[in-house]
């Protein structure tokens, strides 16, 4: 059972006293500050925060209305929320607002914050939401208040670091240690703590407290032995220092309560049924003679299809079938995405459509600058954090069954239980930079990714031509590596939107790079355009660099200013208005992953002329596009003036293209990948 050991001494013990607060912390706070304040007693304007402000148990009241400091209190209940604007609605020191109190998105505390005039180092913060205190106080960045109160789980015994995953849904609450741990990563230091609410000032603050020694044992009112289990908020029962084969024996003390078990893996649910008994006592009692050996298959059999049924049915109750699929979605948010970011994101839309069952943990780097919109109600968005080394995040982050890596990239220092790595293409091996910086980039990012795809479970690839990529480049096993065909946009049935165009022209879409190979497809129009004065060539897609001046310069060179257009980048809307309106899409890249531009136009009903190289031989296979050497501009000119000279050959292309286009489709892909997952949905 949980005894609590004897009273500390805790000096600041002395200075609770009955009040607004829960549990006396109203004078302790008040000497807190002072001390605070008398080392530094030219501050002038005093801010305080709290949310939960609402009603009974306020920690800032006394603040406020004795002592007349500034305040911004946040209170999501409608009725207290408004109780609280008319309380203080004469006194302009005070801000209220309406709103719930999250750690990621606008509901962060940063983004609430920054609608009030508060300094960056106000002087007293109280967090308590009972339950996800430690990761609302681990989300505020950009605040870095004197005083921090924040409520922990005083159920849980002080030598046990216990974090409540990230989630809004769950209310079980965190060990005192974890927030201690959290504090000193946030610049922070334990001053005080009582039955479930603790304080902590700056670093640099601390000397003026006199505490010798503040380990929770010696701050904290009470403090608890080792033991083997301990309380949630939600009545949740956690067993701990036990031995797992032995959990059967609390089947009646905790019957009412969810049961879990905690070890160095984390958090597992525990499910009481009789089978589990009969199979111990099988094993354990009589393995050691022949006769068992020989019934225990029997017994398995006979004893476990009986109940089948009512481990099904329990596991159904506790939730246990569902699984936890963690979606590591990045690049995400981009302002104008390329060919990856539109791949995962479609991707995850695919397998969300689909499974319907299945818990998703959305991952990303940053805070979206909007909010992401996905189908379905069974997903919810964590941030990382930035900067370099920002996926060892992973490990503190809400545990998942299986994690889906959009490009080959993983934590170096954590392996997750399960992991799936999607590969599109390897340009950078094959197209790095000569320089001494574009070399070191190009080997840095190989072993990353030869580290991630080795210790993958599976790999994805998007196109046959990547996966003799795999084979070749980081010689993985072939049966680990699943190809699935991505999807693509159909641009044709977005809305138009006119953009300025040539009579006859053929169209190229994509960034200006080399790999886009636009100066073989410029000098090859110059070629086709000496006999076809008619054709102008469209060119649509940023561009900027040497390479880009090259293109430039040469269209100057040749005085081409008049036949080869520049349109920067275009959104859907102005793709479907070119793609409709162009003679054919020529598209002879050198190193495509997949390739959507080629499908793209296809669906519009144009032909394609693409490269015969990596996946694009694949994507325009079965004689629906024109293949082409890419480092040749005479093959390129050839096969336009074939698309010009030809309508019967250009009909043939448009209708073997449409035929292609129906072989790939997001919904396909998301399937395929489920599978891979192991979580199909219906």
């Amino acid at each position: 059972m949980n005894t609590p050991s004897q009273k500390t001494c805790n000096p600041l013990n002395a200075f609770r006293r009955k009040g607004a607060s829960q549990y006396g912390e109203e004078g302790v706070i008040e000497e807190v500050l002072r001390i605070i304040h008398q080392k530094d007693p030219e501050r002038e304007a005093h801010w305080c925060v709290e949310f939960g402000a609402g009603r009974e148990n306020t920690n800032t009241r006394f603040l406020i209305q004795e002592k007349g400091w500034h305040g911004v209190l946040i209170e999501a209940h409608p009725v207290y929320s408004k109780e609280l604007k008319n309380l203080y609605a004469e006194n302009n020191r005070v801000f209220c607002l309406r709103s719930f109190v999250g750690f990621e998105g606008p509901a962060r505390l940063d983004a609430l914050l920054s609608r009030f005039p508060v300094p960056r180092d106000f002087d007293f913060l109280s967090i308590d939401i009972d339950g996800n205190d430690y990761h609302v106080w681990d989300a505020v960045e950009a605040y870095a208040p004197q005083v921090v109160m924040v409520e922990y789980n005083g159920r849980i015994p002080h030598n046990i670091m216990f974090i409540q995953p990230r989630d809004m849904n769950i209310s079980w609450g965190s060990s005192l240690s974890s927030l201690i741990a959290l504090g000193r990563r946030k610049g922070y230091e334990l001053i005080y703590a009582h039955v479930c609410n603790a304080i902590f000032v700056k670093k640099e603050l601390f000397p003026f407290f006199n505490i010798d020694d503040n380990a929770p044992d010696k701050i904290a009112e009470v403090s608890f032995p080792h033991k083997i289990f301990f309380e949630l908020y939600d009545g949740s029962i956690v067993l701990h220092g036990c031995e797992k084969e032995n959990l059967l024996t609390y089947k009646k003390k905790f019957k009412k309560h969810p049961v879990w078990f905690l070890d160095e893996k984390g958090l597992s649910p525990v499910i009481f049924t009789r089978d589990k008994q009969f199979f111990r006592i099988i094993k354990n009692g009589i393995k050691a003679s022949l006769l068992a050996r020989a019934l225990y298959p029997l017994a398995e059999h006979f004893y476990g299809a009986m109940w089948k049924k009512k481990r099904e049915m329990l596991r159904r109750e506790s939730g246990f079938k569902k699984k936890r699929i963690g979606v590591v979605l990045h690049p995400y948010g981009e302002d104008k995405p390329a060919g990856l970011a539109r791949t995962i994101f479609e991707l995850t839309k695919g397998m969300l459509e689909i499974d319907k069952e299945n818990e998703y943990v959305i991952f990303l780097k940053n805070t979206p600058p909007a909010c992401i919109k996905l189908p379905g109600e069974n997903w919810r968005v964590e941030t990382l954090g930035g900067g370099r080394w920002w996926l060892e995040n992973l490990r503190r982050a809400t545990r998942a069954d299986v994690y889906i890596f959009n490009t080959p990239m993983m934590p170096l220092f954590w392996k997750p239980p399960r992991s799936v790595v999607l590969a599109l293409d390897f340009a950078y091996w094959y197209l790095a930079p000569k320089t001494l910086v574009g070399q070191l980039s190009k080997w840095v990012t190989f072993f990353l990714h030869a580290r991630a795809l080795k210790r993958a479970d599976s790999v994805i690839a998007i196109s046959e031509a990547t996966k003799k990529d795999l084979l070749s480049l980081f010689h993985l096993r072939e049966e680990k590596i699943k190809i699935i065909y991505c999807g693509f946009k159909r641009i044709g049935i977005v809305s138009e939107k006119i953009v300025p165009l040539p009579e006859k022209f053929f169209f190229f879409a994509g960034i200006i790079k080399p790999r886009k190979n636009v100066l073989n497809t410029v000098k090859a129009f110059h070629l086709f355009s000496t006999e076809n004065p008619e054709f102008s060539l469209v060119i649509g897609g940023n561009g900027s660099g040497e390479y880009y001046e090259s293109i430039r310069e040469y269209v100057q060179r040749n005085h081409l200013e008049k036949k080869i257009f520049f349109l920067g980048h275009l959104n859907d809307n102005e793709l479907s208005y070119v793609y409709k309106r162009a003679h054919a899409f020529v598209f002879p890249t050198l190193i495509e992953g997949f390739g959507y531009p080629v499908l793209e136009a296809m669906d519009c009903g144009i032909p394609v002329i693409t490269s015969n190289l990596s996946s694009l031989k694949e994507i325009g296979g079965n004689g629906s596009a024109l293949l082409v050497n890419p480092y040749c501009p005479d093959d390129i000119a050839r096969a336009m003036t074939h698309i010009a000279k030809d309508k019967e050959a250009w009909q043939e292309f448009v209708r073997r293209g449409y035929e292609q286009t129906r072989l790939f489709s997001w919904n396909k892909a998301a399937r395929k990948l489920l599978e891979v997952v192991g979580y199909g949905g219906k």
